[in-house]
């Protein structure tokens, strides 16, 4: 099982409709709200990743809602 972590924004609408999308697919991940998180948020920006949603699977980094990208490396 992959471990994964959803970094987001308040009022986000590329974070609703990634959580959306794997809620529907019934894929668990930890969220993290990186308006509330500066640690988390320095750490994404340490991963280049300057948009939100930004997910870590893995050790793997995406920027941005890229569900290709995601299916790929979830294996669907």
């Amino acid at each position: 099982m992959k471990k994964i972590t959803v970094f987001t924004l308040p009022n986000c609408k590329n974070c609703i409709k990634l959580k959306n999308y794997l809620n529907i697919r019934n894929i668990k991940y930890n969220l993290i709200d990186v308006s509330q998180n500066k640690k988390a948020l320095e750490y994404i920006k340490e991963n280049r990743c300057k948009k939100a949603p930004s997910i870590l699977i893995n050790r793997t980094f995406i920027c941005g809602f890229d569900r290709i990208k995601i299916d790929k490396i979830l294996g669907n």
